[in-house]
């Protein structure tokens, strides 16, 4: 039997794996296995493997066993044995500490009409993205920010579930912090170049124009 991705919970109480048996057959027999226990499903590519803090939730990104070609076009993310909804591609994800919330960049199907194809999903929550920018979560799980569009012209940055149209976020530096105990923190510029910071979904007052 083939393992790999052992984690362990913040307790190191609990321990996940992926796994698949020895054999000609089981190229696309991937399963996740806790504390021992097989999981249901195979898929035939598995990554990404988190757990929460307590050890209780799960996630991963897996292409389904039927994926024959092996060309995985269609992937899902599957959080505590049930996988969600199937996107041309994933990448990113991220498990809140508590596991209450998850998060990922995917890519719908191509449309032909020169229409984005990324979105940013939040606990199954889609939002319209540019591409599979930076995201995370405060210390405690309980906020969340993530950045949907890029570019100078039209930034924008989702807080929780607020989006806020204004942020063009420093290349090379921390964008996005989160405090100890929940906070979580954007920083931004305005389109006149004005930096503020949003803290918890609330805009801050101006702290002084950017270089």
């Amino acid at each position: 039997q083939e393992a790999k991705n052992l984690t362990f919970d913040s307790s190191g109480q609990h321990l996940l794996f992926l796994a698949r048996p020895e054999g000609p057959d089981s190229q696309n027999a991937w399963r996740a296995i806790v504390d021992g226990r097989e999981t249901p499903g195979q898929y035939a590519l598995v990554e990404d493997l988190q757990v929460s803090d307590s050890g209780w939730h799960w996630a991963f990104v897996g292409a389904p066993s039927n994926d024959k070609h092996n060309n995985y076009s269609s992937m899902r993310v599957v959080l505590d044995g049930k996988a969600g909804r199937s996107y041309r591609h994933i990448n990113r994800l991220l498990l809140s500490s508590d596991g209450t919330r998850h998060t990922y960049s995917a890519m719908r199907e191509a449309s032909g009409d020169g229409t984005n194809n990324w979105l940013r999903v939040v606990n199954g929550k889609e939002y319209e993205s540019d591409s599979d920018a930076e995201a995370k979560f405060s210390v405690n799980g309980k906020h969340f920010a993530a950045v949907l569009k890029k570019t100078a012209a039209a930034p924008v940055v989702l807080v929780d579930e607020t989006i806020h149209p204004a942020g063009d976020l420093f290349a090379g530096g921390q964008a996005i912090a989160a405090g100890p105990t929940g906070g979580l923190a954007v920083r931004t510029k305005s389109d006149d170049n004005i930096v503020r910071v949003i803290v918890n979904g609330k805009e801050g007052r101006p702290l002084g124009r950017a270089d």
